[in-house]
């Protein structure tokens, strides 16, 4: 679960610096690979929350 939690984490903070970067440089590029990012973020929110559920079953 520690794993999860630490690429949660890693997936958030890259998603936010992207972002920054797409305000400071204005280039569009950022803020697709940061749509990108956000969506692996989501699936491993998901993931991370199933498991979870999964655990508290067994």
């Amino acid at each position: 679960m520690a794993v999860f939690r630490v690429l949660l984490l890693l997936f958030l903070v890259a998603v936010c610096g992207l972002v920054v970067a797409y305000f400071v440089m204005g280039d569009r590029k950022y803020l697709r690979w940061a749509g990108r990012l956000f969506q692996w973020l989501v699936v491993a929110g998901l993931l991370f929350f199933v498991l979870m559920i999964a655990e508290r079953m067994i």
